[in-house]
């Protein structure tokens, strides 16, 4: 799957260009924020997960439900172990 995933090269300016390209980096983090629980894991998981990459994703800690359940549906899927991984947590240990 990583290498159907092509870059693209977009002309910013004139003479000036703006090169994406999707390699697999090793392990990504998502930041999730209280007012985007859902949206935010659905805009990086695949894109992280189809070029190769493993997530780490960190939910806020006013709304930990909704990355609960969405681990589990990632779980009920059959995503290899250790591909999505949820951690927990304030900003104090």
């Amino acid at each position: 799957m990583p290498q159907l995933i092509g870059g693209r090269i977009l002309e910013v300016s004139a003479g000036v260009e703006c090169k994406e390209i999707r390699i697999p980096l090793g392990v990504c983090a998502s930041i999730v924020p209280f007012n985007f629980p859902a949206m935010v894991p659905l805009w990086t998981l695949p894109i992280c997960v189809a070029t190769g990459n493993t997530i780490i994703m960190k939910p806020s800690e006013k709304v930990p439900i909704t990355m609960y359940q969405l681990q589990q549906l990632i779980n009920e899927a059959g995503f290899p172990p250790g591909v999505v991984q949820t951690i927990n947590g304030a900003t104090r240990a």
